[in-house]
């Protein structure tokens, strides 16, 4: 199907959803055989060491974040959806007991085999599988995989059946509602939702704000702890030189957000994260971050 053949809607939460949704099936051989076979996620064959320190940034929060929430270092984690492997190999090295699951291995043979080969790497139905059963980790991490499944409550529920009562589950997905530079540029130019270059189903299925996420994730029983974005890279689509909607000026836009993460990851990661928690709260930043922990009933 083309971009033109789907329609959105805003669901009670703020979220806009895509439908017709596919079948599991397509989804399934979409990200089994052609999201990182064909290039859909728009990942490098090799990454800077600038790039990395970008990687690693919402890495280095996470296990800050959830140190201070556990009260002690973390012990396991699940890392589902694990793409590449570049968080698996940052816990791993940090002494923590890794597990990670996708639905190809490609990525992560490609980039980290050596880590692979040390962990509980698994690839499966990361949706509809426990692919882990009686296990429980201290931290679950969840990054850029909710946009794209069919169903949502299916997977967090899964999740919570392998959370004890202090693990954190860590989300990441893109901030694409109710984003004031993001909106302000799309409505400045005309550009509908569907138009924009980050409307791309099958891959994205829904777009979150860090409000419509938070609604969300009440109703599935979670309680959302903190949330904090990255590096506004939406500020360049506030000059026509460097728009990357409109020029080729979106390499030089991540280079250089890449750069000052890095520098970000060399400071004091509170006060970092403090920055990040503030750029949230004004919904700014192209990634939304959310931790979330279960809701005792």
């Amino acid at each position: 199907m083309k971009k033109e053949d789907y329609s959105i809607y805003r669901d009670k939460h703020g979220t806009i959803n895509v439908k017709p949704l596919p079948s599991e099936k397509e989804l399934r051989d979409f990200y089994s055989t052609k999201y990182y076979q064909d290039d859909y996620g728009g990942y490098s064959a090799t990454y800077s060491k600038e790039e990395l320190k970008h990687i690693h940034l919402i890495d280095k929060q996470i296990r800050f974040i959830a140190k201070k929430l556990l009260k002690r270092n973390i012990s396991t984690l699940y890392d589902l959806g694990c793409g590449e492997g570049y968080t698996c190999k940052f816990f791993y090295e940090d002494g923590v007991d890794v597990s990670a699951s996708d639905f190809s291995e490609y990525g992560f043979k490609v980039h980290n085999p050596e880590t692979m080969a040390k962990i509980n790497f698994r690839t499966g139905d990361i949706v509809n599988d426990l692919i882990f059963p009686d296990k429980v980790f201290d931290v679950i991490i969840l990054k850029n995989v909710l946009e794209h499944v069919i169903d949502p409550v299916l997977i967090l529920n899964r999740i919570k059946e392998m959370m004890h009562e202090s693990s954190i589950l860590a989300i990441r997905v893109p901030n694409d509602v109710d984003n004031p530079i993001l909106d302000s540029f799309l409505k400045r130019k005309s550009i509908g939702i569907q138009s924009a270059d980050y409307f791309a189903p099958p891959e994205h299925l829904r777009h979150f704000s860090f409000s419509s996420l938070r609604s969300f994730m009440t109703e599935v029983g979670m309680n959302t702890v903190t949330q904090f974005s990255d590096f506004p890279i939406e500020l360049f689509l506030l000059d026509e030189r460097t728009s990357y909607y409109e020029t080729d000026f979106g390499k030089k836009a991540h280079s250089i957000r890449s750069k000052i993460n890095g520098i970000l990851d060399d400071l004091d990661i509170e006060k970092v994260i403090n920055l990040a928690q503030s750029l949230s709260g004004l919904s700014l930043g192209r990634q939304i971050v959310s931790i979330h922990q279960k809701r005792n009933i």
